[in-house]
């Protein structure tokens, strides 16, 4: 509770010292991964290949704490072979636990995951078919990984549990923006609780934008939203498509590589939540790290709280503060105040 006070605190006065914890913590259980989808710029910025170990992982929850804690990163976590053990630590502080996951591995590990007690199952799946899926993951695996969310539903209901909820990840580019609607309907079939379709950012993958766009319009993205909004709500499906739509022109704009539709506030992440690496880097979002190689600090190698009020941190903070940042990252990104915050995190997948 003091935690929840002290994070309710900084919101308000945003200190350039954080006297509280973030109360979400991201970590990322390896940064090995099974695909090579075109929208990702993990090469760029990856060094060695390594998983987080259990040790470091304990050590991290002791210290941070957190309320809520999501397994995700350049890798894919179901690769980490004690993600189902760190899954049942969080859960057993009380915590609620995420993760973001390719899912190929779904359908073998399905049963220690609904046992561990995840909270909620993200799963990446950016084409409502197989051809769409593949052109975009690079490997044909649409449907085992539906395979694996019928598995989770099953072993669900034979256990007695409504736990993990799942939702779908679908990074909207211009190969699969016509499979909106159809998504909804896959979703409906394989009762998936939410589908958060995300905007494509460019930022990092400059190279590939004609691949990524490939010719997309923004009356047509307009239009998809809108039907898709419409789809959504005839068969009861939770989207995060209202907030997209609200803010529609700023959306677009990571289309077009703008980085000059900043909405003024100071980003929440600085207080609220950290991103830990597979080998410890420290910063306040997975995409400063994976996008740009940005890091304020290694916790393996120093104390959390040494970082965490680190003179990178403060600096960053106080920079933030003056809107004086230039990454990239967080030039293009829809920094929001609390109510929105709330709302958003309400919608993500697996947290209702």
């Amino acid at each position: 509770m003091f935690n929840y006070l002290s994070a309710g605190l900084a919101i308000l006065e945003k200190p350039i010292q954080a006297r509280n914890r973030p109360l979400h913590l991201q970590v990322e259980p390896t940064n090995r991964c099974n695909l090579q989808c075109i929208f990702c710029s993990r090469e760029k910025y990856l060094g060695a290949l390594e998983d987080l170990s259990l040790e470091h992982y304990e050590e991290l929850l002791s210290e941070v704490r957190p309320k809520r804690v999501t397994y995700a990163g350049a890798g894919e976590p179901l690769l980490n072979p004690h993600l189902p053990e760190m899954i049942a630590l969080a859960s057993k502080m009380g915590c609620h636990t995420v993760v973001t996951t390719n899912f190929i591995k779904g359908e073998k590990l399905a049963e220690e995951l609904v046992r561990s007690g995840l909270t909620g199952l993200r799963v990446s799946l950016d084409g409502a078919t197989p051809e769409t899926y593949k052109a975009i993951r690079g490997a044909d695996f649409f449907e085992k990984i539906l395979q694996g969310i019928s598995k989770v539903n099953e072993y669900k209901k034979r256990l007695g549990k409504t736990t993990p909820t799942i939702g779908i990840e679908f990074v909207v580019q211009g190969r699969n923006l016509r499979e909106m609607p159809q998504m909804i309907r896959l979703a409906s079939e394989y009762a998936v609780h939410n589908v958060n379709f995300r905007p494509l950012n460019l930022i990092g993958k400059e190279e590939r934008e004609e691949l990524l766009r490939a010719g997309l319009g923004f009356e047509e993205y307009s239009s998809t939203l809108k039907e898709t909004f419409m789809v959504s709500k005839e068969l009861g499906v939770n989207t995060n498509l209202s907030d997209l739509l609200k803010d529609l022109p700023f959306y677009w704009s990571g289309y077009s590589k703008s980085e000059n539709q900043i909405n003024g506030k100071v980003c929440l992440h600085l207080w609220l939540q950290v991103f830990v690496s597979a080998s410890g880097e420290i910063t306040p979002c997975c995409a400063l790290q994976m996008d740009e190689g940005i890091s304020m600090g290694n916790v393996f190698s120093s104390p959390f709280e040494t970082v965490w009020n680190g003179e990178r941190y403060l600096e960053f903070r106080r920079r933030f503060k003056e809107d004086k940042i230039t990454y990239k990252s967080c030039r293009t990104c829809y920094r929001i105040d609390l109510p929105t915050l709330v709302r958003k995190t309400l919608r993500l997948p697996g947290l209702r």
